[in-house]
Parts: C-alpha cells; sequence; structure tokens
C-alpha cells in the first residue's frame, strides 16, 4: 500500500460523507413521520435515505455515532430511555421504532402511533450479519427493500475495499480498547461490532478472555501490560481518547506496546450502530494501520 493509495482511502471516506449528505438533501423523505428511539435504528434508517423526525440526545448522536450525518431539523426527543412522550405526541410520528430494551414502553408509545421493535444485533452478538437481516426487515416494512439491498451490497464493498487495503496485515493481532477513564479501559472482543469487522479483515483479536454477552468487559489498565507483541487500537467514545492527566499518562506510557510506538487512535465509532458503523469502522481501522506501515 502505498502513500497515494492511503490517501485516496481518506479520499474516498470524505467523498462517500459528501454524497450522502447532497443525497438526503434530494431524496430524504418519507410519506410516513417515522420517531427513531435508539441511535443505532436512527443511523440504519438515515443510511435508508429516511430522514426521522425526533431521535433522543441529538448532541450524543452527532458526537458518537457521527455518520450518517444527522440533518437539522431533526427535534432532540429526551434521553435515550426515557423519551419525552408529549413531544413524541406533538410530533405526530406515524411510526416509532424502537430496540428490543424498550418493549417495556410499548403500552405507552402505542397511544402515539404504530410501533415497529428491531434488533441490530443477534443471539451472537452485533455483527454484519444480524445488522443486514435487521436493515432488510426494517426497509420491507417501511416499503424500501431496494435501499436496503443497496446498503448491504455498499457495506459489503467497503469491507472488502479495506481488507484489500490490509493485504499485508493478514493475521496481525490487535487490541480493541476505548477508555472509560484515566485508569479504565473496555475491551472489545467476541460479540461485538469490532471484533466481527476485524476477523472480516483478516486480523486476529488478541483479547482471548471470556467477555460475556455483551461483546466487552472493562479492565484496569494494568491488565494490559502483559501485552507487547501486538497493536492497539483506541476507539474515540464519548469525546475520551488516550489519557492527558500526569497520573493516567503515568500508568499508560509505561505498558510495552506504547513505548515500542504500537498505537493508533481513531474517531469515535458507535458499537452498536449497524451497517453505517461497519462501514466506518472497517474504513478507519485500515486507514490507521496503513498509515502506520507507511510511515515505517
Amino acid at each position: 500500500m502505498t502513500r497515494r493509495a492511503f490517501l485516496s482511502g481518506v479520499a474516498s471516506l470524505y467523498a462517500c460523507h459528501v454524497a450522502a449528505a447532497e443525497e438526503f438533501e434530494q431524496t430524504g423523505t418519507t410519506s410516513e413521520r417515522i420517531a427513531v428511539l435508539d441511535w443505532g435504528l436512527a443511523a440504519t434508517l438515515l443510511a435508508l435515505r429516511i430522514v426521522p423526525v425526533g431521535v433522543p440526545a441529538v448532541a450524543y448522536y452527532m458526537r458518537n455515532v457521527v455518520t450518517p450525518a444527522m440533518p437539522e431539523g431533526v427535534v432532540d426527543v429526551g434521553l435515550l430511555f426515557t423519551p419525552n412522550y408529549e413531544l413524541l405526541y406533538e410530533l405526530r410520528a406515524d411510526r416509532i421504532l424502537i430496540p428490543p430494551e424498550l418493549e417495556v414502553a410499548r403500552p405507552q408509545l402505542e397511544r402515539i402511533c404504530t410501533v415497529s421493535s428491531f434488533a441490530l444485533r443477534d443471539g451472537t452478538g452485533f455483527s454484519l450479519d444480524a445488522a443486514s437481516t435487521t436493515t432488510q426487515g426494517m426497509a420491507t416494512e417501511l416499503r424500501q427493500s431496494e435501499r436496503a439491498k443497496a446498503l448491504i451490497s455498499s457495506t459489503s464493498q467497503s469491507i472488502l475495499q479495506a481488507k484489500e487495503r490490509l493485504s499485508s496485515h493478514a493475521g496481525r493481532s490487535i487490541l480493541l480498547i476505548g477508555f472509560v477513564d484515566d485508569r479504565h479501559v473496555a475491551i472489545f472482543a467476541r460479540g461485538s461490532l469490532y471484533d466481527d469487522v476485524l476477523h472480516r479483515l483478516g486480523l486476529v483479536n488478541a483479547w482471548r478472555a471470556p467477555v460475556g454477552f455483551s461483546g466487552r468487559t472493562i479492565v484496569g489498565i494494568e491488565r494490559l501490560a502483559v501485552f507487547s507483541d501486538i497493536d492497539v487500537i483506541v476507539i474515540t467514545t464519548g469525546g475520551r481518547g488516550v489519557p492527558k492527566t500526569t497520573e493516567g499518562m503515568r500508568f499508560w506510557q509505561a505498558l510495552p506496546f506504547v513505548i515500542g510506538q504500537r498505537v493508533k487512535e481513531i474517531a469515535s465509532v458507535y458499537d452498536q450502530g449497524g451497517l453505517p458503523s461497519i462501514s466506518r469502522f472497517a474504513t478507519l481501522l485500515s486507514i490507521a494501520l496503513v498509515e502506520d506501515h507507511d510511515r515505517d
């Protein structure tokens, strides 16, 4: 992978974002007024070129989910699991999309309008397969099956392009982490969206210990001292990345892979974001690793 190819990848990612924004302006309408009470489902709806009328904590979406971009005018309907019911009613939504976790609120929501429930994960966790199945189901209910097929195809193409970029990295061990605070990190392993993408790119997850159904576990950074001959990807979450405080940096900078300069930090990718997050993560991860290789 040459420097020119790397820059081409960056340009492609930017071009995709611009094209998506332009497409929303032209086609992001639907006869149904839809509110979405989940950020992953909201990202999927936007990727299907349907703009919702309301989404919880819009600022959080814009900071952490990032893409597809949330168009101006989408109403913030409150917190993720405690939406503003009065505001939802005032929006005159025809349909509300919810995740399984909000089934408990279905009776109240059905007093407002039709409620549809979708899960972006299956019994094994978050994955391309689970997200594709849910996207197709959502699109069928919204009479947009062709858009779903196109989205699934473009997502698969993003993975193939990223895998080609990383052809010289096949079998490389990667540790995927996100900082909770200066002394603790979330480890992403089997069952997480990130792990599924990692394996599809021909890479190996360095974390082998069980992490439970969520696909993640939180550990003190001292647990990472056993890793040396690996690459570490820090996924920015909630605006938090590599420690900046004196105490936090002292512990972090003593780790073998930090001393060996084998750490790359990438922008935020929502770990429950479905197909849009899968494409974003595959692209950002491959660019980060190729940039590191080119510098070497």
